[in-house]
């Protein structure tokens, strides 16, 4: 946890006093604590890798997504009316808390599925209108310096036992590469979370009551943001969960409506997604070394949903 008396520095530039706090989550993009106030619960977030237009990007985007009524944690502005403090180097902001249980992606229900792909429609159509303040960028997913990165520079900085695992998910990217360079055609652009899995939302009963960690949000393709969805139920532990994705894209498909470019893209789209994760774990493995074991225990399994995925590709399609 962060020190108390920089918890307590950091409130009195949102003009709170702290109460009480726990300990959320660590995470490679922030880190974040639940801290009880003298108006109220709120967590606090140390920024890890964002510098201030990355900030003010994801700031907007919450604000806009809150003032339409989704349940988005609305952040909090500093006494001098900041989306962010900025104390002994780092940078700190403030989110509304929301309550609600996290449902693991084996555990879905069909309605909680069909509102999962509701929420993401409505949310990309609602997102149609914000001019997010700060860097908006694009983030193309067809795009693959990340994964080329990855496999140039950080795969020498981790065990050498994963030689043949780096084999292989390089040759998935080649492959993917071109295959998906051919859907450039996909129209349907504009800010997107980036990140909407299962570990992202909370639940009351079968309605979403937050969607959480906007730290990825930027500029990018719809069909992309769908397929992060769509491939936690391809990358079930044991097996592709094919009816899952059905209900998902039904639910989703009823209130946007994709290109026939966009729909014979997604499976690539989701095999993409699945070997990113590997990557991303491969990465931080060689950025974190102290906690390399625990990173390549994930990159190991990640590797082998990647691969029962592809096997079971062939049989998707929208």
């Amino acid at each position: 946890m962060l020190p108390k008396n920089t918890v307590v520095a950091v409130l009195q530039e949102f003009g709170l006093r702290l109460v009480d706090r726990k300990e959320l989550s660590l995470g490679i993009a922030n880190f974040n604590e639940l801290v009880e106030t003298d108006k109220g619960s709120f967590v606090l977030r140390q920024w890890l890798c964002s510098g201030d237009e990355n900030i003010l990007f994801e700031c907007s985007i919450l604000q806009h997504l809150h003032a339409k009524g989704f349940p988005v944690p609305k952040p909090i502005k500093t006494a001098d009316g900041k989306e962010f403090a900025l104390l002994y180097g780092k940078h700190f902001g403030l989110f509304e808390f929301l309550g609600g249980r996290k449902v693991g992606q084996c555990s879905l229900n069909r309605e909680q599925l069909r509102a999962l792909g509701r929420t993401l429609a409505e949310m990309q159509l609602a997102l149609k209108s914000c001019n997010p303040r700060g860097k908006s960028f694009l983030k193309d997913s067809f795009d693959f310096s990340f994964d080329y990165g990855v496999l140039r520079n950080d795969f020498p900085k981790i065990s050498p036992a994963f030689g043949e695992a780096k084999l292989e998910l390089g040759q998935k990217v080649k492959m993917l590469e071109p295959e998906l360079k051919k859907f450039g055609d996909c129209t349907n652009i504009g800010p997107i979370h980036n990140d909407f899995s299962c570990w992202n939302f909370k639940f009351a009963g079968n309605k979403v009551s937050a969607i959480l960690d906007f730290g990825d949000a930027c500029i990018g393709r719809w069909a992309a943001d769908l397929a992060v969805l769509l491939s936690d139920q391809a990358l079930h532990p044991h097996k592709t969960d094919f009816k899952s994705i059905k209900e998902i894209f039904s639910a989703y498909s009823g209130i946007v409506t994709l290109s026939e470019s966009e729909k014979r893209a997604l499976p690539l789209l989701m095999l993409h997604r699945a070997v990113r994760i590997a990557l991303f774990f491969a990465n931080s493995a060689a950025i974190n070394p102290a906690k390399e074991e625990k990173y390549l225990s994930f990159f190991k399994k990640s590797v082998q949903k990647a691969r029962q995925f592809e096997k079971t590709m062939p049989k998707i399609s929208f």
